[in-house]
């Protein structure tokens, strides 16, 4: 019986002490500092600045900002040629584009959206395999409607209401989560010694 206790206190001991020399990176409520949500680097979330929107994981984080992935300007244009059937042809530029890492400021975020599911790879499953018979039996429900009696066109489109409703609410669901306010209702806090 004593094994059992001395192998808890130690269990205890570490797991304690890893959990506390964690960095960690929360919201923290302005109004009640107790109240805190947990910013995983495993997840994806929205960054909402003041001139971007950034939907990147987290790379890192230092005491003032946080480092996430976004499309960085290379400062290069490429020459895209455009010919027509005459003998003439124009030329367009673009910018050329890469992705790389970009810190962000604490002070320059305004919200941070974080989603309610972890993993958000379920919702295309339900998408894949309802969409196509619903958007077909939307697109045929005018010939449904001059070709059916009353009785079968109620029953089709309740079928293909189902299929819509079987399409749009996991994707609804799924796609949800919740928005901080940064500005004014929460704040960034990166290594605070009130999260366990």
């Amino acid at each position: 019986m004593k094994l059992w206790k001395f192998l808890f206190i130690v269990y205890f001991s570490l797991t304690c002490s890893v959990s506390f020399s964690q960095q960690k990176f929360i919201l923290q409520k302005s109004s009640n500092p107790g109240k805190v949500k947990m910013l995983e680097s495993d997840r994806e979330y929205t960054f909402i600045t003041k001139d971007t929107i950034f939907n990147s994981r987290i790379v890192g984080v230092t005491d003032s900002s946080v480092i996430l992935i976004g499309l960085v300007a290379t400062g290069k244009d490429t020459i895209i040629e455009q010919k027509y059937y005459s003998k003439s042809s124009t030329f367009r530029t673009e910018h050329l584009w890469k992705l790389d890492t970009v810190s962000v400021l604490f002070s320059n975020i305004k919200y941070v959206r974080k989603p309610w599911f972890k993993n958000q790879e379920w919702i295309k499953y339900p998408v894949e395999f309802f969409s196509i018979p619903a958007a077909l039996g939307l697109i045929g429900l005018p010939v449904a409607a001059i070709v059916l009696d009353n009785e079968d066109l109620k029953l089709y489109a309740i079928t293909v209401g189902a299929f819509i409703g079987a399409t749009v609410i996991p994707t609804v669901v799924g796609l949800g989560g919740r928005k901080f306010d940064t500005l004014t209702k929460w704040r960034l806090v990166y290594n605070s010694e009130k999260v366990d």
